[in-house]
């Protein structure tokens, strides 16, 4: 799988556009690493195809959404850091983001 993140607090990361390969440990472990302040996002290409990223809002708040260019907007929902880190495992295993309960689309 390949993987992206933008660090808010150092303002450096990798651009989607440039996604590195990395396996479960090194995803989780860039993703537990990653400062919890606002802005700050990381992002999976799944072995479904699907993305799905998770961007800080505040300590406690994550936002989970897996955009969909096609039909202008994502499915999201607002997450805890637990949560995440769940739905980051499952994503590692082969689950498909698009399972994930209580999604919502939210028009661009």
């Amino acid at each position: 799988m390949k993987y992206f993140y933008f660090d808010a607090a150092s303002r450096s990361g990798i651009q989607a556009e440039s996604a590195v390969e990395g396996d479960a440990e090194e995803i989780t472990a860039t993703w537990d690493t990653l400062p919890r302040v606002p802005g700050s996002f990381f992002g999976i290409y799944s072995s479904t195809g699907a993305v799905v990223q998770f961007r800080w809002n505040d300590l406690n708040s994550i936002t989970i959404d897996l955009p969909f260019p096609s039909r202008g907007g994502s499915m999201a929902k607002q997450s805890s850091f637990e949560e995440c880190n769940a739905v980051i495992a499952n994503v590692c295993t082969g689950s498909d983001p698009e399972g994930i309960p209580g999604l919502d689309f939210v028009k661009w």
